[in-house]
């Protein structure tokens, strides 16, 4: 994953590393926090009360740039998320195969 946070515009590039191939875009403006799930599949971005007074939201994305929140959750004041830890090796590397062949389509 490749972005733009804090003031840029919150753009997001997915990169398949092992191949190189782009998997997608997406867009989170004004995000600090910036976090994969344990999964690797998943990304999650948001805007915290800290930085921005309003608009504090929480989005969730998938590797190939899909919003899984089509609106994000909206809260009034957000000064933090994390994703619940797992035990290590409780999930395993996950397999962008089709992730690259649909960006080789577009």
């Amino acid at each position: 994953m490749i972005g733009g946070f804090g003031n840029l515009t919150g753009e997001i590039d997915f990169w398949a590393l092992d191949s190189l191939v782009q998997v997608g875009k997406a867009k989170s403006s004004c995000s600090i926090g910036i976090e994969w799930g344990p999964d690797g599949k998943t990304l999650m971005t948001a805007v915290f009360w800290d930085r921005i007074k309003v608009d504090n939201f929480l989005n969730l994305f998938s590797a190939s740039g899909k919003k899984l929140l089509t609106a994000g959750n909206k809260f009034d004041e957000l000064h933090g998320v994390c994703w619940q830890p797992l035990p290590k090796g409780a999930l395993s590397k996950p397999d962008l195969t089709l992730l690259e062949q649909e960006a080789e389509q577009v």
